[in-house]
């Protein structure tokens, strides 16, 4: 059958191609060969079904064929392929190198770099410049050894092409007979080495198959024999056609199969910004392990089919459905893969439509498969903590320590392609390093190979941006300026107002960044009315803690920080009794006892601190509603409330340094309001501690020329040594913790971490966060986070996306996402013009706003977050508001006047914000066209009336804004008296007037 595989492939140029790879994968169920049933076959005699479909899987035609040109080499193949070189070159005496021979030859191997004698270099273009036609075939071969890397055999059907394409040209007469004759030389170099390596992989393959048959004859157990198949495995690569009997040898063996499956789908990977696509010969071995798999479940189905029911024929039905189920598995492992890889492409490249239409094809069971694999969790919490790290360092996100968490290197647009729309490239980021550097401190049976590693990078990395979760750490960046940053598009959709509004000064001049200020102040002022004491932290995140708030009024999130990540993440039970559950489960059954603020304590503290079960999802948890202040709380529930949001602040001190330290970097509070004594100078000085340059906070004017944004974190920074150091260890402590914990060890980071083993140095940095996060733990439990405020201490391993509902992820990106943008987009369009739109327009996109907001959120959240930029519009439209600091009676008596509006009028002096900043055209509403506005407000239901009793109480808004704009009906009736008086006396001194000129007649 090889012979056969290798005569087509021979061929290529002369068969039409299909279209890629994704032909090879049939539906479940269905035989991808046709409709013909497969019948079972174990030898290469018997398989003419296997010869078909590999027969039809080798005429891929010249569309793949172009799309695999342009197509770099995985490091993992190019190494493989350096593995292979070099052994071809020692030969025998590859096991008999000294030491240092072999350092030598594994570190040109680490490195990709095979021995010139092992494989293509470039061919010199110098020696063809007299020959147009050779000259471009000879580019092409240099841009293929430039793919595979100088050094790698090419690959045969390649090659075969090249030779056929200058032999016809020669046999035509078109080029010169001595180049032509010298180019088939150097091809046939090629095809000799590009043979050796087909052979070496054919030999390989044979020992492999050699062994696994030895193995399974050997009177151990079935786990043993299967670790000492992977083993086998290992020497051979995925990009190389697999031989059939080498499959049907490890059909039984399903950690065999999977070991496998999961090579070849993270082939990939590596191309980031590249649309996924398996290697010609992994679509050719994917869809042959899952034939092979389906023959044989369906025969151990028949097997179990006989009337005469035993339990071995249960057995054989039980192992039937068991490699069945495996069997989908994979499909689903490569369908995910691939759609979380291109989803993560969008979001990089800013191509959100494509990236939400993307977003409507993943289902759950993709997320499942690809977040059990090895380390996928921890590298998704390495992200967490990397991103964070950077953002609190420099105060933003930028694309040179973007590049230093990821990897992905983008130019100063933000963009990962050049200016030929070529992807730039990438390069080992922290969070890579890291993940290496916890491998080694693994034990050595448990640490994962090369490829393993990256896949877990790849697919941890894609988890976190496609949930939209480094989008929303990017969107808590202090102001960025004019300059793009990573992922500007999707956390734009998290932050509309600070990234878009203020950033770019919408309308400066025709009021927009006035409006934008306005309901700022509101969003701030109003803390208060659900429940939020203030908060006396001045800086945090780099920026003003007003600021950063702010970004969270919408509360617009990802897929984490929503309500439904309740159902997802799983915790043991608080209460001891060894069973995982639920947020959302957990909060139903404490439901009725944290009701009341006795019981709320009684939940959570024990002797006034968390209690010890808590130690893990703290960041997801503080966000739930049962400790979260409402605006339908008593002051006793609100006390409760805040001690045990305090509480898991200090726990979080204690035991997740690595999240607390990145909220301590640049915090700064009012003067004269601190929590300890000098407690700015010892913040000062942990800042200065930990980076080489000290900290310092500017006032910068916003690049458009608006507000002052003050005590913005500036200047360029660096961790210190020790500091560098410190944070090394604690990142191997907070996941050996975190590994504990998944095993159900309620395990404190001093279980896991030496304090004493430190440095002096190190020693008194970690005592510094941990006291220091102590004392600012109550202010901290004051901030109105837009987000979960951490993430780093969650056990993804234990998620359960199911929990959810299949159409969760769909819904959420696909419908909830667009949504809440629509409501940020409306605002920003309102803020181009707020005084030159008409009123009925103006209220219409606040109308939608709301309606937006509702949908994901809820009603009465909707009309919440929509409260402030309604009061702010009524307030920039509202006569006598462009007075500055005039009591609110005065202002009613005087500015609001009619008659002072009428002169106001006639001298064409603007008397609201709209007409200062649009013209005398412009609104200036008196109360009565003020109470106007909020009838049709509550009439459209983008306000609302407070419930009524024995329901659960929110704020009435309507009443709310009666109040401050002066609309009841006795303000009215004031207003009216005010506005008749000049009236009254004009016509009283005007009929005076007839009189006495009557008596005087």
């Amino acid at each position: 059958m090889k012979e056969i595989l290798n005569q087509k492939l021979a061929n290529l140029a002369q068969t039409p191609y299909s279209k890629g790879g994704d032909i090879f994968m049939a539906e479940p169920g269905h035989n991808e060969t046709g409709s013909e049933k497969l019948v079972e076959n174990q030898t290469p005699q018997k398989g003419e079904q296997i010869k078909k479909s590999l027969e039809n899987v080798a005429r891929i035609g010249e569309q793949e064929k172009e799309t695999r040109k342009q197509q770099p080499l995985t490091k993992e193949e190019r190494v493989l392929r350096a593995r292979e070189a070099w052994e071809h070159y020692y030969g025998e005496k590859w096991q008999s190198l000294s030491p240092e021979e072999r350092q030598e030859a594994e570190g040109n191997i680490k490195e990709d770099l095979p021995p010139i004698a092992g494989g293509a270099d470039p061919l010199s273009v110098v020696a063809f410049l007299t020959d147009p036609t050779l000259l471009n075939i000879v580019r092409e071969v240099n841009q293929e050894v430039g793919r595979i890397g100088a050094g790698n055999p090419l690959d045969m059907d390649f090659v075969t092409e090249q030779l056929r394409r200058v032999q016809n040209l020669q046999d035509q007469g078109r080029i010169d007979r001595g180049l032509g004759l010298r180019l088939i030389g150097e091809l046939q170099g090629f095809a000799a080495e590009s043979a050796q390596a087909r052979a070496r992989q054919d030999r390989a393959q044979t020992v492999a198959f050699r062994e696994i048959h030895d193995i399974s004859q050997r009177s151990i157990s079935h786990e043993q024999k299967e670790r000492l198949i992977v083993e086998q495995l290992r020497t051979l690569s995925p990009a190389e056609p697999f031989q059939t009997e080498l499959i049907d040898s490890i059909v039984d063996y399903d950690k065999a199969l999977e070991y496998l499956v999961n090579r070849i789908i993270s082939e990939p990977l590596d191309a980031e910004t590249s649309r996924y696509q398996l290697s010609f010969y992994g679509g050719i071995n994917f869809s042959l392990i899952r034939e092979r798999m389906k023959v044989r479940y369906e025969g151990l189905a028949r097997e179990a089919e006989d009337p005469q029911r035993t339990p071995q024929h249960d057995e054989l039905l039980e192992n039937s459905r068991k490699k069945e189920g495996l069997f989908h598995i994979f499909e689903y492992m490569r369908t995910g893969a691939e759609l979380t890889h291109n989803m993560n492409a969008k979001v990089v490249t800013g191509d959100i439509e494509q990236f939400i239409g993307v977003a409507r094809e993943l289902e759950i069971m993709h997320l499942q498969v690809l977040q059990r694999s090895e380390l996928v969790s921890t590298v998704v919490r390495l992200y967490e903590q990397e991103l964070k790290r950077v953002i609190a360092r420099d105060g933003k996100i930028t694309t040179k320590n973007y590049e230093e968490v990821t990897g992905t290197i983008l130019d100063e647009k933000g963009s990962p392609f050049d200016e030929r729309g070529r992807p730039i490239g990438k390069k080992p980021g922290s969070v890579e390093k890291r993940l290496y550097r916890l491998n080694k401190e693994r034990p050595a049976e448990d640490r994962l190979e090369e490829w393993q590693l990256k896949w877990a990078f790849h697919s941890g990395r894609n988890i976190l941006n496609i949930t939209l979760r480094a989008a929303e750490l990017i969107a808590q960046s202090k102001e960025i300026g004019y300059r793009s940053y990573p992922q500007e598009s999707a956390s734009r959709i998290i932050d509309p107002l600070n990234l878009t509004g203020q950033r770019f000064g919408i309308a400066e001049q025709r009021g927009g960044l006035h409006l934008y200020e306005m309901t700022e102040g509101i969003f701030n002022r109003d803390r208060g009315n659900f429940g939020w004491l203030k908060s006396n932290i001045k800086t945090l995140m780099g920026g003003d803690r007003r600021q950063f708030e702010l970004r969270g009024i919408f509360e617009i999130t990802g897929v984490w920080s929503g309500w439904r990540q309740n159902n997802i993440i799983q915790i043991q039970d608080p209460d001891n009794t060894g069973r995982t559950i639920s947020l959302e489960e957990f909060t139903k059954e404490k439901g009725g006892q944290m009701s009341s603020p006795a019981g709320l304590r009684t939940v959570f503290l024990e002797n006034g601190e968390l209690k010890e079960n808590f130690v893990h999802s703290l960041g997801v948890v503080l966000r739930l509603g049962a400790i979260m202040p409402s605006e339908k709380d008593k002051e006793p529930m609100l006390a409760a409330k805040r001690e045990v949001r305090a509480a898991i602040w200090r726990r979080v001190a204690r035991d997740n340094p690595l999240a607390m330290v990145d909220f301590l970097r640049g915090m700064r509070f009012e003067d004269g309001k601190e929590p300890l004594p000098n407690i700015n100078v010892r913040l000062e000085q942990l800042d200065n501690i930990m980076f080489t340059t000290a900290t310092r906070f500017e006032d910068k004017k916003i690049w458009a020329g608006g507000k002052t944004n003050k005590n913005v974190l500036s200047g360029e920074y660096k961790e210190a040594e020790v500091w560098d150091s410190l944070r090394e260890k604690l990142v191997l402590a907070h996941e050996k913790r975190m590994a504990n914990i998944k095993t159900g060890n309620f395990a404190q980071l001093i279980d896991v971490f030496e304090v004493n083993a430190l440095s002096v140095e190190e020693r008194d940095i970690f005592n510094r966060i941990r006291d220091l996060g102590l004392g600012v733990a109550r202010d901290m439990a004051e901030i109105r986070f837009p987000s979960d405020p951490f993430m780093n201490d969650v056990l993804f391993e234990a998620v359960n996306y199911g929990e959810a509902g299949a159409e969760f992820f769909r819904r959420r990106l696909g419908g909830d996402i667009p949504s809440m943008y629509k409501a940020g987009g409306s605002f920003t369009n309102l803020m181009d013009n707020p005084g030159g739109i008409p009123n009925d327009k103006a209220q219409e996109v606040l109308h939608e706003m709301e309606r937006a907001l509702e949908s994901p959120q809820g009603q009465e959240a909707g009309q919440n977050n929509i409260a402030a930029p309604f009061e702010a519009y009524l307030q920039f439209v509202r006569a006598g508001g462009n007075v500055e600091n005039v009591p609110e009676l005065i202002n009613f008596l005087i500015n609001e006047n009619s008659f002072v509006n009428s002169i106001r009028k006639i001298r064409k002096a603007p008397n609201s914000w709209a007409q200062f900043f649009a013209g005398p055209e412009a609104p200036a509403f008196d109360a009565f066209q003020i109470g106007s506005q909020l009838d049709r407000a509550l009439l459209a239901g983008t306000i609302r009336r407070g419930k009524g009793k024995g329901e659960a109480v929110w704020t009435d808004l309507y009443e709310r804004f009666r109040k401050k704009f002066k609309t009841s009906p006795l303000w009215l009736l004031l207003r009216f008296l005010i506005d008749a008086t000049p009236i009254f006396l004009i016509g009283g001194a005007f009929d005076m007037g007839q009189k006495t000129v009557k008596e005087e007649k």
